[in-house]
């Protein structure tokens, strides 16, 4: 589903009301959609995740890999409607579970890895 026309600011809370398969990234209230990761990217993204796992083993970190959001600048308290900014790298590591969310990854010094830039929204 796309997201409503109308809006010139969008936030978080406009991408969880979405439907269907369509995934965006929010930059400063500027949406742009995501593309389907191809099979070169989804690869490198596998290996480097099975390099990580051994490394970070009995560390406090855990690697995720994509779809899943991550809500820069976000501090404790906002509501969705007060983040404007969200990716979803293909590849990161959060070490500090404060971070770590139900619905995705939050906070302000967190390596993110991606391997192409979103195409703006039409």
């Amino acid at each position: 589903m796309p997201l409503p026309e109308g809006i010139t600011h969008y936030t978080y809370a406009d991408l969880l009301c979405l439907e269907g398969e369509e995934r965006y990234e929010l930059i400063h209230g500027e949406p742009f959609l995501l593309s389907d990761s191809f099979s070169a990217q989804a690869a490198i993204r596998m290996a480097l995740s099975s390099l990580l796992f051994p490394f970070l083993k009995g560390k406090p970190c855990v690697v995720r890999s994509a779809p899943f959001d991550v809500r820069l600048f976000e501090q404790e308290g906002d509501r969705p409607e007060d983040v404007d900014t969200v990716v979803q790298p293909d590849l990161i590591v959060v070490c500090d579970p404060r971070k770590r969310t139900p619905t995705g990854i939050r906070g302000r010094r967190i390596w993110l890895s991606k391997f192409s830039p979103p195409p703006p929204v039409a």
